[in-house]
Parts: structure tokens; C-alpha cells; sequence
């Protein structure tokens, strides 16, 4: 029976780097020997050690959990960076983990160690000597650990280190599925020739277009394609004696759709590789393969935001692009044969999967060739998940100097809460630095008084008083949905898969591509634009007024535009000190000035980036001066002179009395 380590593929997934113990130096000189990966979970629970020092021999050392010991009573020799894997129990032949030696064999003993799926503590001990140190879960040590223990450590997850020097804490460890790539983030574009296109404008014309020029290769990871004209022309071209491999999700959403079980029987049938991503005995690399991208002969790449289904072509709105360079197809071409590869154990052949499926009709492919759409040149930056998509996007986020566009199928709904560390956090701070910030989120599936996390209307409630300028949509006047998962930062374009949840970021495999060019995010832009829509009607009259008719310096006063009229959604930024640089945004800002004439201006920009100005003199007087009014006291001059008359009399009656 397959089981889940045949994807425990921790000795292949981390590059050693060397450790430093930043606690004892005494215990660096006795030993390099370290903790380098543990999965306490599962019938094959073990744990590798890595050498970072010169050759060691493992009969020096135990290993113990405070209840068991290990013990390794013939030479095990380790040199220089090399890692030794400790099993449980024996894995099937074709378990593709390097060195490991199954404990009671190999000179070891183990007595009761067994490690708790909830938390334990390991020790790798020298004689009396604690030499590394592993706390997880609800474990607390007893000595060479500091701060809290590591997290929980799931069922078909792992521990690995991760930090260049050793604290013996938490900090040096990170948590990572078993199987799953851990590329590194690639800095440096590849400068590519690009056709962007929409949907559906486009009807998919350039995806077409681009598959119809393979000659030898092609590779399609994708979430769903049920599309009768792609998967005919998919067949023309295998018939044609060019290779076809597809790598599509095992279990969607609701499930595969029995007419792509029909059409992927026709192309099992025809010669063409199609391979399902499906769990194996509960286990998954990925919570879903949700990639839409193909590439074509190593040279050209098609990355889109929409599964390759009929309606999507023709109904969503959605964003697409054919790159071509072939440093950036080789790049995806690896990734494809990573994620499609059969040794993995949660990829099968569609006919293993569904060997009796008959396969469905389809019609004949008919040349669709249109003439080239536009075509620029950009640098070209992949973008993988769950390896480094998140981070990289709080970066570019960050960098942004003037607009941050969103245009997204989903958002979830906890990370409306501001303190979240999320892409409407980052967009958030975007907007408070004065950039201008706009997300559209599509609602055609959401209910109004619905907060669940497919719920944008909650977003959208809670996010237009923080800055951030939010559009729910439902559909439009040229579209049926919003599928996109777009963004347009400055002159550059974020364009695939990635759904705004965690899942998308952190647990699916997903691919979008970031490219850089002023001509492409203008091409982008003015589709976004277009679907954020402006529904001004009538001229801008701005009007500014002050509350007071004669301000004074130290006095506060108001600057109020609210009486303008202006399409609904504008920002008002106001210069104060003839700088050409906003100082104070908002319709109504409170403000105090020193003695002298003051040229403000008055900028308001519309939700289509229009800019309308009006320059305002505003003359602050000199500060009042502490002094007695003479003249509003003359009025009680009469009712003092009576007061001491009264006062008078009274005195003159009683002095007679005497």
C-alpha cells in the first residue's frame, strides 16, 4: 500500500548552510552535529541529523526524548555535510529518501522512544552533554532550549531549520509540507516579448493563437479545462506528433464536472498524457493544484486568471498574457515537471483514477489564427505559491509610489480586521501614505448580511472609512463575473491565480507572473478603470470657504470644500505651502497658519484619475493682544452709581440710628 512518505522529501529540500551556536561555544567545539528535520507524525515517524562540522561518529552520541533512547552501538560515520535519516519503520522500495537507517537495525537500539504527535522534546546528548536540543507542540524543556517550544507539528507536515545560526529555539525552525518545492524568489526579470489580452474581450483569441504555433512540446497545469475548442485543438496538434502533457486538479470544488471526465477520456484515448493531482491515502503536497498557465515548446509561457472552460472565455472578467522568453519558459517548464512528476504519490494517471469513463465527442478543431494583438516588451518576474508569493507581495506593495489597483474574485473576510497581516493591511498602509488605492471585489455570490469569508460585502463595509477606496460588484455591463486576481502597482502588473485567501497564498500551488512596463499597466489600467466606472454627471465647481471671516495666527480654523461638486468617490489633497506637495488630505481639514497672505491649493482627483485645482487666498491676521474693552463696560456705569447711592444712604440711616 502507497504511503505517505513516499513524498518525504526532507533531505532533498533544504541546501545546508553552516550553524553557529549562538549559545555555547564549548558546545560547538565538542560537536557540529544538529537536529536538521523532524516528522513526528504518521506510522514513519523519524527525524534527520546534518553534520556541519568535520566527520563524527554517531556511536558517540543518544538520542532521547526523556522517556526513550536511542543508541547506536556500531560506527555510523557522517562527514562533512552529510545527513543521516532515522525511521521508525521500514518504507516501501520506492521511498526516495537518501540514507536512512531504520531503527533496531544498523547497530541501533530504541527503547520507548517514541515521539507524541501533540509535542515532545528531543536531545542529541555527548555523554552528559546536551548537544542540540528540538521542543514542539505542548512539550516543554528541561535544558538547551530557550522561549517557547515550536509549533505543533500536523500529519504529513515537518520541522526543518532554517536559521543560519543555532539558538536552540523556535526561531530556527520553520514548518513545511512534505513534497512541496521551496524555491527561492527570483530578483532578476527576464526581459520578454508580451501580449496582454482580457476576457472576456479577448474570448481567450490569444491562448488560442499561442497553442496553435506549438511544433513539439506541450504542458498544461490547470485547475479545470473543459473548453470543446481547446481540448480539439489539444488533439490536432498530438496528431500532429507534437507531446501533450496535462497536469489538472484531482478534486475541484464540487467535484470534477462529468463533461471534463469526458474530455479528458477522448484525450487519454487519443495519446495525449493527462495526469490528475488526487490525494494518496488522505496525503496532498498542495490543498489544490489551482494553476492556469501552459507552456509552449520551452519558449513561450500562457498565464492566465481563468480556467480554461468555455463560460470563463466568454463570461468573466478576467486578465491573461503570452510571454515569450525562454529562460522564463524553462523556469516554468521545471516547475511543470516537478508538479507532474509520477513519482510523486499524489499525481496518477486519469485512466488509473477513471479507467471505465467513456470519452465525450467533440467536434473538429477549426483554425482560429487571428491577427497578433499588441505586443510589449517587459521584464518578466515569476511568481510561485505557497514558495514565496506572499512575501513578495507585501514587498511590491510596499515599494509603491503612486497607485496600488486590486481586482479580485475573493477576499477574505478576516482580514478585513486591520491588524491583520494581509494584502488589505498592506493596501491600507498604502493609502495613508497618500497613494491612491482602489479594490474592486466581485459579490455576485455573496449575500449582503452574510460575514462568512466568501462574504466581500464585508469588506467592503469595513474598508471604505479606513482609506481605502472599495467597489463591490456585482458583475457588469460587459461581464458576468469577476474572476480576476490582478493588481497594478505603479507600471507594473501582478497577474495569475492567487485568490486574495491564505489558503491561495500559503497552501495551494498557484502561479502569476509580475512584469514590468509602463505600456502594459497602462493596458491593464484602463480595463480596471473601466470596470470601477465614474457615474458623475455635470461640471466640477469647487468650493472652499474658511469658518472664520478674519483667521488669526495661533487660532485654529477650517478649510471646507464640502459644498463641491465632484464625482462621488474623489480625494482632496490641499497644499498649504506653495510646494506642489500635498500636505493635508480630506474635504475638511482644520489647520493654523502663521501672519500673511497664504496661496492654497486645492487639488480633488476623481475615481478615474481626472485632477481639477482651485487656488484659495487665505490672509491670517496678527495674534490678538491682551486688552481691556473700556467701552463694553460704560453700560454698568449707571447700576454702580445707583449701588452706591443705595450703599450711601443705608450708611447715613444707620450712623442717625446711633
Amino acid at each position: 500500500m502507497r504511503r505517505v512518505l513516499c513524498v518525504f522529501l526532507v533531505l532533498l529540500s533544504i541546501s545546508p548552510f553552516s550553524l553557529l551556536d549562538a549559545d555555547s561555544e564549548a558546545v560547538s567545539d565538542i560537536s557540529d552535529l544538529r537536529f536538521f528535520e523532524v516528522m513526528p507524525a504518521g506510522e514513519f515517524e523519524g527525524f534527520t541529523l546534518f553534520n556541519y562540522g568535520n566527520e563524527t561518529d554517531l556511536k558517540e552520541y543518544t538520542v532521547s526524548d526523556g522517556e526513550g533512547t536511542i543508541v547506536f552501538s556500531e560506527s555510523v560515520i557522517l562527514g562533512h555535510e552529510e545527513k543521516i535519516t532515522l525511521l521508525k519503520a521500514e518504507p516501501d522500495d520506492w521511498f526516495r529518501n537518501g540514507p536512512y537507517i531504520v531503527l533496531g537495525t544498523n547497530g541501533t537500539s530504541s527503547k520507548n522512544f517514541t515521539l507524541n504527535d501533540k509535542g515532545d522534546d528531543m536531545y542529541l546528548m555527548m555523554g552528559d552533554s546536551v548537544i542540540d536540543a528540538f521542543v514542539f507542540g505542548k512539550a516543554v524543556a528541561d535544558d538547551g532550549w530557550s522561549g517557547d517550544s515550536f509549533d505543533t507539528i500536523p500529519r504529513y507536515n515537518y520541522a526543518a531549520r532554517v536559521s543560519a545560526f543555532d539558538t536552540d529555539s523556535a526561531e530556527d525552525w520553520e514548518l513545511r509540507r512534505i513534497g512541496r518545492t521551496d524555491r527561492a524568489r527570483i530578483t532578476d526579470g527576464y526581459q520578454s516579448t508580451v501580449e496582454p489580452f482580457v476576457f472576456p474581450e479577448s474570448s481567450g483569441a490569444p491562448v488560442f493563437n499561442a497553442l496553435e504555433k506549438a511544433e513539439s512540446e506541450v504542458l498544461v497545469s490547470i485547475y479545470t479545462m473543459n473548453h470543446p475548442d481547446i481540448v480539439s485543438l489539444l488533439i490536432s496538434l498530438k496528431e500532429k506528433g507534437v507531446d501533450i502533457t496535462i497536469l489538472s486538479e484531482g478534486s475541484p470544488a464540487g467535484g470534477v464536472p462529468s463533461n471534463e471526465i469526458g474530455m479528458f477520456a477522448l484525450m487519454s484515448d487519443m495519446g495525449i498524457d493527462v495526469r490528475m493531482m488526487n490525494g494518496d491515502n488522505g496525503f496532498r503536497r498542495y490543498t489544490y493544484l489551482h494553476n492556469k498557465y501552459a507552456v509552449i515548446d520551452s519558449k513561450t509561457v500562457i498565464i492566465t486568471s481563468e480556467n480554461w472552460i468555455e463560460s470563463s472565455f466568454e463570461g468573466n472578467r478576467g486578465w491573461g498574457a503570452v510571454i515569450e522568453n525562454e529562460d522564463y519558459a524553462r523556469y516554468m517548464h521545471d516547475i511543470f515537471i516537478d508538479d507532474s512528476s509520477s513519482d510523486n504519490c499524489d499525481v496518477r494517471s486519469f485512466r488509473d483514477i477513471y479507467p471505465i469513463s467513456i470519452a465525450k465527442v467533440v467536434k473538429g478543431y477549426a483554425d482560429r489564427t487571428e491577427e497578433s494583438g499588441l505586443r510589449y516588451s517587459a521584464e518578466v518576474i515569476p511568481v510561485i505559491s505557497p514558495d514565496y508569493s506572499f512575501p513578495m507581495l507585501r514587498e511590491l506593495i510596499a515599494q509603491a509610489e503612486h497607485k496600488v489597483y486590486s481586482e479580485q474574485l475573493e477576499v477574505q473576510n478576516s482580514w478585513i480586521s486591520t491588524e491583520t497581516d494581509s494584502p488589505l493591511r498592506w493596501m491600507i498602509d498604502a493609502a495613508s501614505k497618500g497613494i491612491d488605492s482602489r479594490l474592486i471585489v466581485d459579490t455576485t455570490f455573496d449575500d449582503s448580511d452574510d460575514r462568512s469569508s466568501k462574504d466581500c460585502h464585508g469588506a467592503y463595509s469595513a474598508l471604505r472609512d479606513v482609506g481605502l477606496y472599495v467597489k463591490a460588484m456585482k458583475g457588469g455591463d460587459d461581464f458576468a463575473l469577476i474572476h480576476n486576481k490582478g493588481l497594478i502597482i505603479d507600471n507594473s502588473v501582478w497577474l495569475g491565480s492567487i485568490n486574495w485567501t491564505s489558503n491561495s497564498f500559503e497552501d495551494n500551488r498557484e502561479v502569476a507572473v509580475f512584469m514590468n512596463s509602463y505600456e502594459i499597466s497602462s493596458y491593464y489600467e484602463s480595463y480596471f478603470l473601466k470596470d470601477w466606472g465614474n457615474t458623475f454627471v455635470g461640471e466640477v465647481n469647487l468650493r472652499i470657504r474658511i469658518n472664520e471671516p478674519t483667521p488669526t495666527e495661533g487660532r485654529a480654523f477650517i478649510l471646507d470644500a464640502t459644498d463641491s461638486t465632484v464625482p462621488e468617490g474623489s480625494v482632496f489633497g490641499w497644499d498649504l505651502n506653495d510646494d506642489n506637495v500635498v500636505d493635508r488630505w480630506g474635504n475638511r481639514v482644520p489647520l493654523q497658519l502663521s501672519e500673511g497672505n497664504h496661496n492654497v491649493l486645492l487639488t480633488v482627483t476623481d475615481d478615474l484619475g481626472n485632477e481639477y485645482s482651485s487656488e484659495y487666498l487665505v490672509t491670517v491676521g496678527a495674534a490678538e493682544k491682551d486688552s481691556y474693552d473700556i467701552s463694553a463696560c460704560i453700560k454698568y456705569v449707571p447700576l454702580l452709581v445707583i449701588c452706591v447711592t443705595v450703599l450711601a444712604v443705608k450708611c447715613i440711616i444707620r450712623s442717625r440710628d446711633r
